[in-house]
């Protein structure tokens, strides 16, 4: 098996998922927690709590209660919560009277007071949270009339150790459940970092990633030369105005791991996709059309590998052995982009729907067909 070509690939070992390796998140909603994440089943989902973090530059608010006052707050890890209550907790320790409240309706903070002068001192910006708040404007500004714009959060990130430096991710992706539009939207701010240590401030590995409805997926080793040997890996997104709101963001697999893929020959052409609708209808004796609606996936049949040689043989021999129908992975027909203008609409998590059938050519030259269909 090669390492690197167009052609098809087989995604099937979550390095992100071994023994050995860890992953840890940003924040976590109760009930959603971070090992779903590498939990082979994309319906269990990681959802975010709301990550606000509060460092040295985003650490001040300016106000003027009568009196021109600064107000610094905390550097720690918030949640939408428990930063309104300490930005309010930080106001009245310095004045009085003041509120922060968050709503998770619209997604904004809201800063206010029941009594007296209330201007935010928006023209002050060194090392402001105003940004982080979604307090928007260039003037002074009397809280009731602040310009609020919503806030999920700073960033949500998922750390992943993978207990070793020796190990070489080629492949990333992450997914939401089958059947919903991938949460994070297409306009956030994506990023796959690396380093020999646990700190991202200045990784020396740095990829963007573009999200898109089926999700997030990365061939690593587009680039001739550039090395992805290290240890500790962070895929993060800054999200701030998606209206699912800061715990409304659904992950339901992540891959950071290698491939493998075919020596000789690519996927031949004439294999078919099929979306498969598993609703069902029921007509009353009025002849009324009644539905059960039920989630859709994409099926592959007909998909010929031809004239493998013995090596590659085997390795699918081997990868079919290892999973059997069961066990799901993630499969690109085109990862460099022949067939279609999209990476994401031909890569997909899947499971054998049948056992691969091998036809002898001659010598110890083999065809096979392969059937695959998407997972839940």
């Amino acid at each position: 098996m090669t390492t690197r070509n167009h052609r098809i690939r087989f995604c099937d070992n979550n390095l992100a998922a071994a023994t050995g390796a860890a992953v840890t998140v940003s924040s976590t909603l109760s009930g959603f927690p971070s090992s779903n994440l590498t939990d082979s089943y994309r319906f269990k989902t990681w959802k975010p709590g709301g990550n606000f973090t509060i460092g040295s530059t985003n650490n001040t608010l300016y106000i003027n209660d009568g009196t021109n006052r600064t107000i610094t707050l905390t550097s720690a890890s918030y949640t939408y919560t428990t930063l309104a209550s300490h930005v309010q907790t930080q106001l009245n320790a310095s004045s009085s009277n003041w509120t922060c409240t968050y709503s998770t309706t619209t997604g904004k903070f809201t800063i206010g007071r029941s009594a007296g002068t209330k201007t935010l001192r928006l023209t002050q910006t060194t090392n402001a949270a105003w940004d982080t708040l979604g307090v928007s404007g260039a003037s002074d500004v009397d809280a009731a009339s602040a310009t609020l714009v919503r806030r999920n959060h700073t960033s949500e990130y998922i750390d992943i150790d993978l207990g070793s430096a020796a190990l070489s991710p080629t492949f990333a992706a992450l997914i939401g459940p089958l059947g919903e539009v991938f949460s994070v939207s297409a306009s956030a701010t994506v990023t796959l970092k690396a380093n020999t240590s646990a700190s991202f401030t200045s990784a020396p590995y740095s990829v963007t990633l573009t999200p898109d409805t089926h999700g997030i997926y990365r061939f690593l080793d587009t680039e001739a030369g550039t090395s992805t040997t290290y240890r500790y890996w962070r895929l993060e997104f800054t999200d701030r105005e998606n209206t699912v709101g800061p715990t409304g963001f659904k992950m339901g697999h992540l891959y950071l791991g290698d491939y493998t893929t075919i020596e000789r020959r690519n996927v031949a052409s004439g294999f078919v996709k099929t979306l498969v609708d598993t609703s069902e209808a029921a007509e009353s004796e009025g002849g009324a059309l009644y539905f059960q609606s039920r989630l859709k996936y994409t099926a592959y049949d007909s998909v010929e590998l031809t004239y493998l040689d013995a090596s590659d043989r085997r390795a699918l021999e081997q990868a079919f052995y290892d999973l059997g129908t069961s066990t799901p992975f993630y499969v690109s027909f085109d990862p460099t982009l022949l067939v279609s203008d999209d990476a994401s609409e031909f890569t997909r998590y899947v499971v054998f729907a049948d056992s691969p059938r091998f036809t002898h050519i001659k010598s110890d030259i083999y065809s096979v067909s392969l059937s695959l269909r998407e997972v839940m």
